[in-house]
C-alpha cells in the first residue's frame, strides 16, 4: 500500500498567478546569448545566501555610529560636569 494520493496535488495558486503575470510582460529586447547568460547567472544564485562581504558596510556604519554616540555622550558629560 502506498501513501500516494489518488489525485494529483492542486497546483500552487501563486505559481499560476506568476505565470499569468509573466505572460503579460513584454518580451526581452536582448539577444539570445545575453538572455542565456542572465538566466545561467540567476539560476546559479538561487538558494545561495548573500556574500559575507555584503555585511561589512552595515557593520562599519554601526561601529562608526556607536563610536560617535560614545564621543557625543562623553562631550555632553564634560560640558555638564
Amino acid at each position: 500500500m502506498t501513501d500516494a494520493p489518488d489525485h494529483p496535488p492542486d497546483p500552487d495558486p501563486d505559481a499560476q498567478k506568476v505565470t499569468e503575470l509573466g505572460g503579460a510582460l513584454p518580451p526581452l529586447d536582448v539577444d539570445t546569448t545575453t538572455a542565456e547568460q542572465i538566466a545561467r547567472r540567476a539560476r546559479a544564485s538561487v538558494g545561495k545566501p548573500p556574500p559575507r562581504r555584503r555585511l561589512l558596510v552595515p557593520i562599519l556604519v554601526a561601529a562608526v555610529a556607536a563610536a560617535y554616540a560614545v564621543w557625543m555622550i562623553l562631550k555632553a558629560l564634560e560640558v555638564l560636569g
